[in-house]
Parts: C-alpha cells; structure tokens; sequence
C-alpha cells in the first residue's frame, strides 16, 4: 500500500493555525517527540503581478515538514501496535509536483510524501486489510495548518487500495473507487474522459468504444459510476468493428 501526501506550505507568523488536534493539526507532545529543532516560520511574501512572480514566490516559500513527519511517525507507531501485520520495509521518499491529470502528486506546488508500507504473504489478509485501513484513515485525515483544510492525499495508482473503505461528508460510508470518482479525482476525471474524447474525434474512436475494448468491473465503477465493487462486471463486447476501428487507428500511428 503506498499513498501520496501533499505538502503544505509552512504557516507565517501571522497565520493563525484553524482546526484541532484530532483533524491533522499536531499536538504540543507529538511536535516535541517528532522533532527536537525549533520550527521556522517566513513572513508572507508580497502580492504576485506575473506568472514569474509567482513561481518566485513558491520557490520562497517553505514547507511543512511537520506533515511529512507526523506521517511516518504514525505508520511507525501503527505498525508497533500491530507487529504481525508489517513483515517488510516501511519506506518514504518525497517529489515535486506534477501536470499530469490523473497523477496523485497533480496540483502540489511544495512537493509530495509517497509512503509505502510493504509486507510479504505471511500475515493474514484480514489483519492486512485492517492495518491498511487504519494508517489510511491516519493519512486522510491532514489539514493545512495554514488553511484548516484537508490535504488531497491520494493512494498510488499501482498498488492496493481497493478494498478500502471512506466516509463522505456525511459520515456514508463509500468504497475506494466511489470515493476516488466523487472526492480524491472529482474534477479530474471528467477532464481525463473529456480528453480522452477529443482524442477519439480525431482518431475516430469513442469513448464507447474504449470502454467496451478496455473497461472491466474496477473501471466501470471508476470511471462510470457502476456498482462500486459490488456487482458483477459487464461482459468484454469483443465485436468486430471495435477492434477494425483500433487496427485502423495503430496502423494511422505507425504510418
């Protein structure tokens, strides 16, 4: 299980730190345990006027750390209360930002923490799937010191998560794949098929026509809204025109 964490910018002096102990902000105790080193705070830099400006303005600015650190030491913690369920490796490492539109660390101009907890096939799934579901419900949890907002974490698109659970706003409870369509990726999945249409006008393909070619049970609930894990995925259509029009398509890209 690996998830992504943005990372914030750190708060000025004249920010005033919103929302409490239990919804991503640290405790006095917890700072201290986590690091010993006095925090650092830069006052607010001036007003942008160009794009430039801006990206001089991000690179002035400095980053929480605290989040990063209030991660691992959670999973650490975790995984001393459950010592049967981690029998690999615990391992961070941190990354820029990104344009891509379905990319987890999309949108995070002070960088990313990708966390991944590895185990082998010892442990029994259900104290896996149980421990995966605690640290996550640790990781979601984040706020914006500065903001009181949640931070968009987002699991790692290649490895398990599947079979999470999430509460909405209003305390429903949602699979994994209904919570990343509605919350993790609201806007961004429809802007991902919208390209994907485009694409298809040009090539003369459709959005149809990729579902019926790729599309099984996870990608229906995904991408369409379908049964969200708890139906019977919708049969491969297999006709002989869907797969004239990609034949077609490829030969036109290697031409």
């Amino acid at each position: 299980m690996e998830w992504e964490i943005p990372i914030p910018p750190a708060p000025s002096k004249s920010d005033k730190l919103v929302g409490t102990a239990g919804n991503g902000v640290h405790k006095p105790g917890v700072q201290r345990r986590l690091s010993k080193k006095r925090r650092s705070f830069c006052p607010p830099p001036p007003a942008p006027a160009t794009l430039k400006s801006e990206a001089k303005k991000l690179q002035r600015q400095k980053r929480d750390w605290s989040v990063v650190q209030r991660a691992w030491w959670d999973a650490i913690l975790l995984i001393e209360q459950h010592p049967n369920a981690v029998r690999t490796a615990l391992e961070m490492r941190v990354m820029g930002g990104s344009e891509i539109t379905l990319a987890p660390q999309r949108g995070n101009d002070h960088g990313t923490c990708s966390i991944e907890i590895l185990t082998n096939l010892n442990p029994p799934a259900k104290e896996w799937t149980s421990f995966c579901q605690l640290v996550t419900n640790k990781w979601i949890s984040y706020t914006d010191r500065s903001t009181g907002k949640r931070l968009r974490a987002r699991p790692h698109w290649c490895k398990q998560f599947e079979f999470l659970t999430f509460n909405d706003t209003r305390g429903r409870k949602m699979m994994a794949s209904e919570w990343l369509r509605k919350i993790a990726y609201k806007d961004e999945i429809p802007e991902f098929l919208g390209i994907l249409k485009k694409i298809g006008e040009q090539h003369d393909f459709t959005i149809d026509d990729l579902r019926s070619r790729f599309g099984n049970q996870y990608f229906d609930n995904l991408f369409w809204g379908g049964n969200d894990g708890n139906g019977v995925s919708r049969p491969y259509d297999g006709g002989g025109k869907i797969t004239n029009k990609f034949t077609a398509w490829l030969k036109r890209l290697c031409a």
